[in-house]
């Protein structure tokens, strides 16, 4: 029996859709821009640890003249992720990919790229989205909120970033996959829905919509405007739990309860971005034979994507959570 042992994509052709995958998945990510990013290096661990020295308290006691001052010891705060794989592909066949006008192969590169942008930005999300630090429009519950955002939930989420000492975000991380930083002009980052964006969008004279930035340079894919000291990024990605919260009228619900809409608001480091250097997010594809016996007549070929992220809160009290109804 004659086995088909050659894969018949070429390392020109793997190059050009790993630029492929990469180039489908980057619009879709917005949560791998912002934080701390730390790859870890092969060969070492599934576990990342990310470590700062906390602060000391103040001292406001003046010394005794000639005596030594009781010393003060340094303390950290560990915080740790462990790595996981997620993946998925598509299987194109031998009469799609001879018959079809456009190029099978390369169009399921890009369906897969897209998903896994989505993906990817999800696994962040769905991480971030467990901080301590929570806001609701209206009540002190989730099962309470009935109400859109407003300019009183903007301020208690400012104040908090605020008195907790939290630092604008002055740079993102660069696309293209690498570790360089692009500066941006500071502020707090708000990562919105697009159904809560439209009541920010009628918040008055303090929304300043993006065309009206002084500076069109520093502006961040997807962002849509800015209020006071938060810059806000619209995606589809943000969490909405439906039917979380309470009845309610001119909102958006579900079987009579409010749909809940999670706006992420964080600062400087307030979060870290995990990938597997080198393999954080990886294009594969078989070609048509490339499997063998398993693959007979030459029947089967493959585009799918693999990666291998995690992601942690850095601090709790630089990340706030607010939670809102869409008017309807």
């Amino acid at each position: 029996m004659a086995t088909t042992t050659k894969t018949q994509i070429t390392d020109g052709q793997r190059d050009y859709f790993n630029r492929t995958l990469l180039m489908r998945a980057s619009p879709h990510l917005t949560f791998d821009k912002f934080g701390q990013l730390r790859p870890i290096p092969l060969n070492i661990s599934t576990l990342v640890r990310f470590r700062r020295y906390d602060a000391l308290a103040v001292n406001t006691t003046a010394l005794t003249e000639g005596t030594t001052p009781a010393e003060k010891q340094l303390a950290v705060t560990d915080v740790t992720a462990v790595l996981s794989q997620y993946g998925d592909f598509v299987v194109l066949s031998d009469l799609v990919m001879g018959t079809s006008i456009e190029q099978a192969m390369t169009e399921g590169v890009e369906v897969v790229g897209h998903q896994a942008g989505r993906s990817v930005d999800l696994i962040y999300r769905n991480i971030l989205d467990a901080g301590s630090n929570v806001f609701y429009s209206n009540g002190a519950s989730r099962s309470a909120v009935n109400s859109v955002i407003d300019v009183d939930d903007l301020d208690r989420v400012i104040r908090s970033l605020e008195e907790n000492d939290a630092m604008m975000v002055t740079k993102i991380i660069a696309a293209g996959g690498g570790v360089d930083t692009s500066p941006i002009s500071p502020g707090y980052i708000a990562v919105v829905h697009p159904h809560v964006l439209f009541t920010l969008r009628n918040l008055g004279s303090e929304w300043i919509p993006v065309y009206k930035y002084a500076n069109q340079m520093k502006t961040i894919a997807g962002e849509v405007g800015a209020y006071k000291q938060i810059r806000f990024v619209m995606t589809t990605q943000s969490r909405i739990r439906t039917g979380a919260g309470a009845a309610g009228s001119g909102i958006k619900t579900t079987s009579g309860a409010a749909d809940v809409y999670e706006t992420l608001v964080f600062g400087q480091e307030a979060y870290g971005i995990c990938p597997l250097k080198g393999r954080g997010l990886e294009s594969i594809q078989k070609g048509i034979g490339s499997s063998g016996v398993a693959d007979a007549l030459n029947q089967r070929a493959s585009a799918g994507w693999k990666a291998t992220v995690t992601a942690a809160i850095l601090n709790d009290n630089f990340l706030a959570r607010l939670e809102s109804a869409s008017a309807s």
